[in-house]
């Protein structure tokens, strides 16, 4: 005998197998994901009671974006959520973004008396301007 699996899954954030009522709003959004074109899809808003399946629309939205070529970045609205987009955008976009631009030489001798060093670029722009030039680099 077989048994058909319950598509309900009572559980935050889990993304189920099936997003009940929400076809025309994935395929809206692919639509702009595959677009060549600014698409007023991309700035959109979900609203909705809790349970009602925002994560979940959103985590399915991130994973159909990626399978497109998309950056995408799951976090959640906590303190030092921007610098967790922030890092998870430099890591998802690792394989596309010039590590170099991250680093310096700040020093320099000759062996054996001495070596280089390499530090670490601490940028003190705002998250706005480190984003863009995540963006940018990716463009």
């Amino acid at each position: 005998m077989k048994y058909l699996e319950n598509p309900f899954t009572p559980s935050f954030g889990e993304v189920p197998a099936h997003l009940a009522g929400r076809q025309q709003i994935i395929r809206d959004l692919d639509r702009a994901f595959l677009s060549q074109r600014r698409r007023p899809e991309l700035t959109s808003i979900f609203s909705g009671a809790r349970g009602t399946g925002k994560t979940a629309l959103m985590s399915s939205l991130a994973t159909r974006a990626e399978s497109h070529g998309w950056i995408a970045v799951k976090t959640t609205a906590l303190p030092g959520m921007l610098e967790e987009i922030e890092f998870g955008a430099k890591r998802a976009a690792g394989h596309l973004i010039d590590p170099s631009k991250n680093f310096e030489v700040t020093g320099l001798g000759i062996a054996p008396l001495g070596s280089i060093e390499v530090n670490r670029v601490h940028d003190a722009s705002t998250w706005r301007y480190r984003m863009s030039d995540i963006i940018d680099q990716l463009n």
